[in-house]
């Protein structure tokens, strides 16, 4: 897997900031669903994006009480102004300055603004 989308980094990103949250309350964050048939279908979907990124070893899952309780791998993502991850090198210009998210890859890594995925994701939904 060592392509990652935006919502697979959006997944990640959302964990970081709620830690042992659970992929239901990820979809009523990033869908707002309308209703519970839209809850459901949106996390079933995101079921199998965990389950990838779990599998990746980006995402570690802990079971409490019955339910599924993730976070990320701090050893694998890194977050911060992209100059300050050390690899500005092959950084574009246009995001040097971005806060971003480094992913540690077994095949490389992943350099992603998340305020350009943020402006994007507000406008799509």
């Amino acid at each position: 897997m060592s392509l990652l989308d935006d919502l697979d980094v959006a997944i990640l990103s959302f964990v970081s900031d709620f830690p042992n949250s659970t992929i239901t309350s990820c979809a009523k964050e990033l869908y707002n669903p309308q209703d519970t048939e839209a809850l459901q279908k949106k996390d079933t979907m995101l079921r199998h994006r965990y389950k990838t990124l779990v599998s990746e070893e980006l995402l570690i899952k802990s079971a409490e009480e019955r339910k599924s309780k993730y976070k990320i791998n701090a050893d694998r993502i890194k977050f911060g102004n992209a100059k300050d991850l050390g690899t500005t090198k092959i950084i574009p210009d246009y995001i040097k300055n971005d806060f971003c998210i480094a992913i540690f890859m077994d095949d490389g890594f992943v350099v992603k603004s998340l305020d350009k995925l943020e402006q994007k994701w507000n406008s799509s939904n």
